[in-house]
């Protein structure tokens, strides 16, 4: 039996990933330790892992950096742990780590970037990256470790980079540079954290209508809800003929008092998984971990970016064929109704993403990842 502990930013997108691997390494007999947010101790505990509380850096892990990085050490000081898996955003537990000469393994469920395609202002990153180091250094000295050697430190989506491996829980084909990976990294495929889909989760679809999944994002970003808000209300706008249905993913970005024909049928809160078999079309705001299931599904996508590296997403789909995109000042119900009829009145798309869905890193991406742990554990 081997014992190892996962950290993870709170974000859903992050910590899902993670799970599924520790929760299979928890079927195959080994102990997982999870530092995690108290606000995800119940999904912690379903998988099988014991958890473990950690609140500073609960949203933006770099801040509170020196708080986080005591709750790590005093978390990891308990235990005897082989090996930690930790997400290459969260720099304070890979100091604990380090400090306890603890291996770890870092994971990135993002497209992996080279400097020069990250958003924003070279001038600026530069700048940001320099007062970021310095902060790393300030508590790298109080732990007695020596400064930064490696510059990919300094970016705050690899602080935790790890100099064992770093996995790339993405698929190739969404990956603008390929050739310019992250040292050590190995593309891994996606980890989903899944669960065996009901019977009872068959929807009252109409036949012959064209299924339309609407997605939103879980980030809590302002400008994020403000377009959420707007595509969500224009796609069920363009909808509305009787020869379309639509599923939302969250209802909460309807208008609380206008009136939605039965045409729209809320999920709450229900897993993408479950419904994506059963839809034609996918709108998303091109955030990785739900481009990726909808490839993994077969989907065709309308993708909207939002920001971040959306951008960059939609054009690696756009690549494999698989998606349009619609700028969000080209919203309109005219323009999304357009695109969703042309990628569903053209088998290429579809043929295109059920190809790729077919990819063997779909397949068994979890056990690869523990094989890699066990791997380094066995050095």
């Amino acid at each position: 039996m081997s014992r190892i502990a996962i950290a993870s930013q709170s974000t859903l997108g992050h910590l899902l990933p993670a799970l599924s691997v520790g929760r299979e390494m928890v079927k195959r007999g080994n102990e997982v330790i999870v530092l995690a947010h108290s606000m995800n101790r119940a999904l912690v505990e379903q998988q099988g892992c014991i958890y473990e509380r950690i609140e500073w850096g609960r949203i933006y892990p770099d801040k509170f950096i020196g708080e986080a990085c005591e709750e790590s050490w005093r978390i990891i000081s308990k235990h005897d742990i082989e090996l930690m898996l930790i997400d290459a955003t969260v720099p304070a537990a890979s100091i604990a780590a380090e400090k306890r000469n603890i291996p770890w393994v870092s994971y990135q469920t993002s497209v992996p970037l080279s400097d020069d395609r990250i958003p924003g202002r070279k001038d600026s990153h530069l700048r940001i990256r320099k007062i970021y180091e310095e902060q790393l250094n300030a508590i790298r000295r109080n732990y007695g470790l020596p400064p930064i050697s490696d510059p990919e430190k300094t970016r705050g989506d690899l602080a935790a980079l790890s100099p064992y491996a770093n996995l790339v829980m993405v698929m190739p084909q969404i990956i603008p540079d390929r050739n310019r990976l992250p040292p050590k990294s190995i593309v891994v495929g996606p980890c989903f954290l899944e669960e065996p889909q009901p019977a009872e989760s068959a929807f009252p679809w109409k036949n012959g209508t064209i299924k339309v999944l609407v997605c939103t994002p879980s980030l809590d970003n302002v400008k994020f809800k403000e377009l959420t808000n707007e595509y969500v209300s224009l796609a069920v706008e363009a909808f509305r003929h009787p020869s379309f249905q639509v599923i939302l993913t969250d209802p909460s970005f309807l208008h609380p008092t206008r009136y939605y024909p039965n045409l729209v049928v809320l999920l709450g809160s229900s897993s993408h998984h479950i419904v994506l078999p059963q839809v034609d079309i996918v709108i998303t705001h091109g955030g990785s971990g739900t481009l990726l299931k909808c490839i993994k599904h077969g989907k065709p996508m309308v993708i909207i970016p939002l920001g971040a590296d959306h951008e960059i997403l939609a054009e690696q789909c756009e690549l494999a064929g698989v998606s349009k995109t619609l700028q969000p000042e080209q919203i309109s119900s005219e323009q999304i109704m357009k695109l969703t009829l042309e990628l569903h009145n053209d088998p290429v798309y579809r043929n295109n993403a059920e190809r790729l869905a077919r990819h063997e890193l779909f397949r068994d991406s979890t056990s690869r990842v523990i094989q890699i742990l066990h791997s380094i554990i066995n050095q």
